[in-house]
């Protein structure tokens, strides 16, 4: 038999050549036209016709979820790394971090990967905000569910309503598989240049 290391890596690899093609599809069916998203700049509401439709449309929030964990959201044996408290620059930040010391954030994952190139917060997203960011906090909550060893945190000004404080860290204390956590604070001034070298 093969190393359970083997297995997931093939797994891993099936999984990311799913997630390319689903891409590639999501992207062909996504590209609104230069005109149509300049009158949607210009608040002129969406061009009727010729129109595309966002690849997510006709799911339900939950679905997504379904579809997101189906892709994968699994990092290896202490290797998963959440963030929190950077704003947009947040996922930037800490791939930067994980690409000078390793790790695996729900957005390198191949389903975490999938939930970024579907545009979830664009103008042609079938969700609202609300929804979005129930997307987004179930998703993390099962990133967080499937982690294993020591985990690590690369922490900004997190907000006592966050994803990381109301779903992540419940998930990883729930989880027997996590043996420990590391939180790494960064004060402001000092994140992107700390991070970012």
């Amino acid at each position: 038999g093969f190393s359970p290391a083997a297995v997931e890596a093939v797994a891993l690899n099936r999984a990311a050549t799913q997630l390319t093609q689903t891409n590639i599809a999501a992207r062909a069916t996504y590209q609104a036209s230069a005109e149509q998203q300049a009158a949607l700049r210009a608040g002129l509401g969406p061009v009727t016709q010729d129109v595309a439709t966002h690849a997510l449309q006709g799911m339900t929030p939950a679905e997504v979820v379904q579809q997101a964990n189906m892709i994968g959201l699994k990092a290896p044996q202490d290797q998963m790394l959440l963030w929190s408290g950077f704003g947009k620059q947040g996922p930037e930040i800490s791939l930067g971090y994980a690409k000078r010391n390793g790790g695996v954030t729900l957005e390198m994952t191949p389903g975490g990967a999938w939930l970024n190139s579907v545009d979830l917060y664009g103008v042609n997203s079938p969700f609202t905000r609300e929804e979005v960011n129930f997307i987004w906090r179930k998703t993390s909550a099962s990133f967080a569910n499937q982690g294993s060893g020591q985990v690590r945190s690369l922490l900004g000004e997190v907000r006592p309503n966050s994803i990381y404080l109301t779903e992540e860290i419940p998930a990883l204390r729930a989880n027997p598989a996590v043996t420990g956590l590391d939180a790494l604070q960064f004060r402001s001034p000092h994140v992107t240049q700390t991070i970012k070298q």
